[in-house]
């Protein structure tokens, strides 16, 4: 597949001693977002994840919130203009509600409506660990954007 970690790592060396990932603006797909989520799930090492301008939309981001339901050691997680909307957000909402090392979530840029963002609103209810939460450039209500930022 191809990633490779800010060390140099391959995919399958991630899982095992990667402390990043970064795939900016690289063409990764939906498809290959999944693959790298199962890598996610697994690992215990990877505290930094960048996908920002890439196609990885719903299904990446379901992918991504699913493997965090098992993940404990991702601290970032960019997702800025990945063209991910509600059903994305909503999944990232339910893995970050037992998700409790995440800090930092960018969803900048993407196509999150207010649907979305009240599903991460929930989340954060619950998650203690998240500090900072992007939802600019989004479809989003301002005053739901700035309840979902400020809690």
């Amino acid at each position: 597949m191809g990633f490779r970690g800010t060390q140099g790592e391959t995919s399958d060396e991630v899982s095992s001693g990667a402390t990043a990932v970064a795939r900016d603006d690289c063409g990764v797909t939906d498809e290959q977002c999944v693959a790298l989520a199962s890598i996610l799930a697994q690992s215990s090492s990877i505290n930094a994840l960048w996908l920002s301008d890439n196609q990885i939309g719903d299904i990446g981001a379901t992918a991504l919130g699913e493997a965090l339901e098992t993940n404990q050691s991702l601290t970032v997680l960019n997702l800025h203009a990945c063209f991910v909307g509600d059903a994305g957000a909503a999944a990232l909402a339910r893995g970050l509600a037992v998700h409790t090392a995440l800090t930092e979530l960018n969803l900048c840029g993407n196509l999150v409506g207010n649907r979305g963002a009240a599903a991460l609103c929930c989340a954060l209810e619950t998650n203690q660990s998240l500090t900072r939460l992007n939802l600019a450039v989004n479809p989003v209500d301002s005053v739901v954007r700035h309840r979902a930022e400020a809690l």
